[in-house]
């Protein structure tokens, strides 16, 4: 009896022993901790050495050829911006890699935020993006690269790079015959480099002017609809567009439809030729946005070889192909019963003295003028727009820098009674430094600063007190020097810095080394003086830039009235300025539908003006001439025989 009970209690002691390791127990089989310590998160080793660049315009400068690497896309939702130096008409090409699977997404923006080309991914299986693009004007643009959908990739790294693309002929736009063979895309059933563009609100943003090449292999390649591609552009009046797809694969046939900016049917085409391309011409109406839709008409032939689907897309505008002396409408026969039309209003010259530099529109940093390190600007405190009056202009300009840059910025050639004030800011619009004047006796600015950063700075230029009236040209001019020191050769000269500009600081002239000198007894003392004198020749100084503006009218005078009217506008005149000695082109437009065309180039002498088409030259000194240049109309005789 004594023993059961022995036993019962043992046991009740073991349960009781049992209970109370529980949680012990269960937290050995995996269960949390009541109270979990927090575990800080592994910092990236390096990290990423260009953060942070999350907004448009930041971010390090790509230099072609050369691959950006160690980067990262965390944490969630990071997007890490770049900028690329842009040249008119040069094709670009950008490329994501990364050996840890980081899925990327790149996007090219312009200037004014407009995105210009998207890629995810350009190679199925492949996390890697490539884009190409042409430039239209040059400057800086950005690109993003992030992640779609947003993911933190934690330190899994990628690189980027930027190439330029040799230039592609033009392709050949005829209606008949057998088509060029249409560019091959990198795998048979690989989908063009503009998806996903299938609908609308994924039309992806062309120019007029740029070939693309396409296909119709779905996008993603699983799907299962047709594939159509959809692109957007800006249109204005006077533009006479002609769409068309050319160089269709064998077996392809193609329907395109133009829309208008609120989603309205401009026009569609089927077939422009027997061989099943489509076309169609437009003057729009309006200033804004168009709309294209490419889709296949039919069975699609099997992708069983690279291009079995590709096509091309041109936008052309006709205005620009051929110029013609002829006017694009006869004139109209005068209605004896309407009232004669009233003259047409011509612009007012705005005079030279009160002309903007050509850095204007940069009144706000928004605004701020692109420039580069070891320019030298020639601007004034002109306000914009032309004509303006009672308005204190402020000039802002942004430029690239890289860490370690030692920076000299300041303002030269003031006019008389011109005073400036220079300040310095970061990319977050904080204050770097400033500057009223550089010494007592001159009121010009000036301010060195070492870059403690990679990315873009942003400079204000603006007067101080009261500028001179523009009753003359350059009354508020004055220059703008933005140098390295670092790429600056030093001229040695006692008392003053190698550019040949005073300095704001007290300059000590170093003593002349004394010469000790033999004296014998039998001799008297002679006093030997050393002066030091430079053998490099003087530095010539270079002529200011000026700015030189050609506003230029062309007309073929139909009812020899000796005046433009509005329909005897010659259009797609190609107008160039000439440097009056070696010839080198400065700048180039041609003429818009009224005849009229305006161009305006920096130079140090006098430009020739010259219209290759009508074999017409002039010469014209800064700042400018308004030019009109009349052709004659035929004279037909009555009969003919």
């Amino acid at each position: 009896m004594k023993t059961t009970w022995k036993l019962a209690i043992l046991g009740l002691i073991m349960v009781g022993l049992l209970y109370l390791s529980r949680p012990a127990l269960l937290q050995a089989q995996g269960e949390p901790s009541p109270t979990p310590t927090e575990t800080p998160a592994t910092a990236c080793d390096p990290p990423d050495p260009f953060e942070p660049n999350e907004t448009a315009g930041s971010g390090p400068a790509l230099i072609l050829g050369q691959p950006l690497g160690d980067l990262l896309l965390t944490p969630l939702g990071d997007v890490d911006f770049f900028l690329l130096w842009g040249k008119a008409g040069k094709t670009y090409r950008l490329t994501t890699a990364s050996c840890d699977g980081v899925d990327s997404r790149l996007r090219v923006y312009d200037g004014a935020g407009v995105l210009l080309a998207e890629n995810d991914d350009y190679i199925p299986g492949d996390p890697g993006s490539q884009v190409a693009f042409q430039v239209g004007t040059e400057g800086w643009y950005s690109v993003s690269v992030d992640s779609s959908p947003p993911l933190d990739w934690a330190c899994r790294r990628y690189n980027i790079q930027a190439e330029e693309l040799a230039p592609t002929p033009t392709p050949t736009m005829t209606s008949t015959g057998t088509p060029a063979s249409a560019t091959a895309v990198p795998e048979p059933r690989a989908p063009d480099a503009y998806e996903p563009n299938n609908d609308i609100s994924q039309a992806v943003t062309t120019g007029v002017g740029l070939p693309i090449n396409l296909n119709f292999n779905p996008f993603p390649l699983e799907s299962q609809a047709p594939d159509q591609d959809w692109f957007r552009f800006a249109v204005k009046p006077g533009d006479w567009l002609r769409i068309e797809t050319i160089n269709l694969a064998a077996g392809l046939d193609t329907s395109l439809t133009v829309y208008g900016q609120n989603g309205e049917i401009i026009g569609s085409n089927d077939d422009c030729g027997p061989a099943r391309r489509s076309c169609l011409e437009w003057r729009p109406g309006y200033n804004g946005i168009a709309y294209v839709q490419i889709m296949p008409i039919g069975l699609l032939p099997d992708p069983v070889t690279a291009g079995a689907r590709a096509y091309n897309l041109a936008i052309i505008d006709l205005n620009l192909v051929t110029p013609t002396a002829t006017p694009t409408k006869p004139p109209k026969t005068p209605d004896p019963t309407q009232p004669p039309p009233s003259a047409t209003a011509q612009p007012t010259p705005v005079p030279a003295e009160r002309m903007p530099d050509p850095y204007e529109p940069n009144y706000e940093p928004a605004r701020a003028s692109s420039v580069g390190q070891g320019q030298t600007l020639n601007a004034n405190f002109v306000p914009w727009p032309p004509g303006a009056a009672g308005i204190v202009d402020n000039d802002f300009f942004k430029f690239s820098v890289k860490q370690g840059d030692r920076l000299r910025i300041e303002t030269l050639n003031l006019a008389p009674g011109v005073d400036t004030n220079i300040i310095l800011y970061r990319e977050n619009q904080q204050v770097i430094n400033g500057n009223d004047d550089c010494t007592e006796a001159e009121r010009r600015s000036c301010l060195e600063w070492v870059a403690d950063y990679s990315g873009i700075v942003y400079l204000l230029v603006g007067p101080v007190g009261l500028v001179p009236d523009p009753t003359t040209p350059g009354a508020s001019a004055y220059s703008l020097a933005i140098i390295n020191l670092d790429m600056v050769t030093p001229t040695p000269a006692i008392g003053s810095p190698g550019y040949g500009q005073a300095v704001p600081w007290p300059v000590t002239p170093v003593p002349p080394t004394e010469t000790a000198t033999a004296t014998p007894s039998a001799t008297p003392t002679v006093a030997v003086m050393v002066r030091p004198f430079s053998m490099a020749p003087p530095t010539a100084t270079p002529k200011p830039l000026q700015s030189v503006t050609l506003d230029v009218t062309i007309y073929y005078d139909a009812n020899n009235n000796q005046a433009p009217d509005v329909e005897e506008g010659v259009v797609g005149v190609d107008v160039r300025a000439l440097d009056s000695v070696n010839n080198q082109i400065l700048g180039q437009a041609f003429t818009d539908s009224y005849g009229h065309a305006t161009l305006t180039v920096a130079t140090t002498r006098e430009v020739r003006l010259s219209v290759p088409y009508l074999g017409y030259n002039q010469a014209v000194r800064p700042p400018g001439k308004e030019l009109v240049i009349r052709l004659a109309a035929l004279q037909l005789p009555s009969l003919i025989p």
